[in-house]
């Protein structure tokens, strides 16, 4: 009953402020509680990062799933629930959410490469690290772009950083990887 009237309370107070500036109501009553009000278009960050990531698969032309992933890629903010983010009915959410992120990012490293944009390729390689610093993909990359800039000390650095942040076998499969491509600094 307790936990019914905080939740009443919330309601009001969050109805009472979204009043101030707007004249739809964000929050309406049902039967079985309260909802988000059907009849607004209101659309998270998190479902139109899923609608960019879900057209960019479809779409027709390079371009096109470019821009669609370096749109998805700005709505991407960290943890979802920030507060709460490690509860473990949230945890699936999290991580869901973080690994569509860090294939985002990997598409956007390999467009970028193809299209020789070395710099670039480090810029999203950076932040997929920050979501997964043992991404073999992130690491790859990376190195793969340093390669190519002449930054061999900086690629040499690059791989030592990713043994150290690896397990044996992802460091093994990095390093085939990059052996496949002739680009494994040693």
């Amino acid at each position: 009953e307790t936990a019914g009237n905080k939740i009443k309370s919330l309601a009001y107070r969050f109805k009472t402020v979204f009043e101030l500036i707007s004249d739809y109501r964000l929050i309406v009553s049902t039967p079985n509680g309260y909802q988000l009000n059907p009849e607004l278009n209101i659309k998270t960050d998190i479902q139109q990062f899923d609608d960019l990531w879900s057209q960019a698969q479809c779409a027709l032309t390079l371009q096109t799933k470019e821009e669609l992933l370096k749109k998805a890629a700005k709505l991407y903010r960290g943890n979802i629930y920030d507060i709460a983010s490690y509860e473990h009915w949230l945890i699936p959410h999290e991580m869901a959410y973080k690994y569509k992120c860090l294939s985002v990012y990997i598409e956007l490293m390999s467009i970028y490469y193809e299209s020789q944009d070395y710099t670039t390729v480090e810029y999203y390689a950076s932040l997929a690290l920050k979501i997964e610093d043992a991404s073999v993909d992130a690491h790859y990359w990376k190195i793969r772009a340093l390669r190519q800039k002449n930054s061999l000390s900086m690629a040499k650095a690059e791989l030592k950083i990713a043994e150290y942040a690896m397990t044996p076998e992802e460091y093994e499969e990095l390093c085939q990887k990059l052996n496949r491509t002739g680009e494994m600094v040693i």
